[in-house]
């Protein structure tokens, strides 16, 4: 779906509502069935306390608010009339409503709708309800914003929800665009500002102690003291150091990127001393069991004994161990034969080399 059906859904929602603000239908034959749409329901003290929207509701909550009128009692025809000029977008349905102030509104409705659609502000200047053209107005400013990146569009938004809405991402497209410090700080929005000042400050060789000093703004400067500390936390592969950062996702990720560096390490210097033993430490299943392959694989060559082949799971790596095993026989026969020792004919594997070992010593 793209931006402009996005937006003229958004709008249409709430047109059957909005059209009539505070209208509330009396149907003038009480027997008649109720039309399936609710129109205009005045609110009740109750309802207007609500506490506050969430962050899910910020966009319906920016939707323009029609100010409360007398009842006017209504007929079935025109909810009706009303209802099928909405879906349809036709003016000339709006002709027959016998309220004039319901027709009028509808007459805003079907504008506010084609006016989204074709992101056409003039379209917008047509509707005669104040608050419903502003609305109209902002969220095509916010569409341009959006698509052509005319981020100066976001100062003429008169909505708050979405001007913030409109300079977040503006600041977010000036934080990746970013070519320094200075560019940093023309971001409105605290959040967006240090991630850009901090990833500016990371990129810098010299970012050690004492990086953060200069900056002023103190959840900035907290944030770079957080990055610095795991980076230095990292590069001295000190897990107590990540205590010391106030962010609890960054002190999180810090003591996950030194566990797995500490068991790498394990894994590595376990593999070069064909220790299969030290793999045992690691937690991490593969990890674990690439060290006890190296390992073993290791300890054949320290060894000489291709029975640790056998304890390899990889196959790739067990079939390059056994390759070796034609070098490692011939290895203890001239051993046992230079050294004199029948006792390395124990390591020999091949029946045959086996033979002529034992002869060596008339067995």
């Amino acid at each position: 779906m793209n931006q402009k059906k996005f937006l003229a859904g958004i709008g249409f929602l709430f047109i059957l509502s909005l059209a009539i603000g505070g209208v509330s239908i009396h149907f003038k034959n009480q027997n008649t069935e109720k039309p399936d749409i609710e129109i205009g329901i005045p609110q009740s003290e109750a309802e207007k306390n609500q506490p506050e929207i969430t962050p899910e509701q910020e966009e319906e909550a920016s939707l323009p608010v029609a100010e409360e009128e007398p009842e006017e009692k209504i007929d079935e025809i025109d909810a009706k009339q009303l209802k099928e000029a909405l879906n349809k977008k036709d003016e000339s349905l709006c002709h027959d409503i016998s309220s004039k102030n319901l027709r009028g509104k509808c007459f805003d409705g079907i504008s506010l709708t084609k006016a989204l659609e074709l992101s056409d502000k003039k379209i917008c200047e047509k509707i005669t309800d104040k608050s419903t053209k502003e609305y109209c107005i902002d969220q095509i400013l916010l569409q341009e914003a959006l698509v052509k990146k005319q981020y100066s569009n976001c100062d003429q938004i008169k909505n708050d929800s979405l001007k913030k809405q409109c300079t977040d991402i503006s600041d977010k497209h000036f934080a990746v665009a970013a070519e320094g410090l200075d560019d940093c700080e023309k971001i409105k929005n605290e959040n967006i500002k240090s991630e850009c000042v901090v990833r500016f400050k990371m990129r810098d060789k010299l970012f050690n102690e004492g990086a953060c000093d200069e900056i002023k703004d103190a959840n900035i400067k907290k944030k770079c003291e957080d990055k610095l500390l795991l980076k230095q936390a990292e590069e001295k592969t000190d897990i107590a150091l990540c205590t010391q950062i106030t962010n609890n996702s960054d002190q999180e990720l810090c003591k996950k990127n030194i566990r797995q560096k500490q068991q790498t390490n394990w894994a590595k210097e376990a593999a070069e001393k064909g220790d299969a033993k030290n793999c045992a430490v690691i937690l991490d299943k593969e990890l674990r069991q690439k060290c006890i392959d190296k390992a073993n694989y290791q300890a054949m060559r320290t060894y000489k004994d291709i029975s640790y082949c056998e304890k390899i799971e990889k196959s790739e790596l067990k079939s390059a161990c056994l390759q070796e095993e034609p070098k490692i026989n011939l290895f203890w026969l001239l051993r046992a034969e230079k050294e004199k020792k029948s006792s390395h004919c124990k390591m020999i594997t091949d029946p045959k080399l086996i033979d002529k070992c034992n002869k060596l010593f008339n067995k």
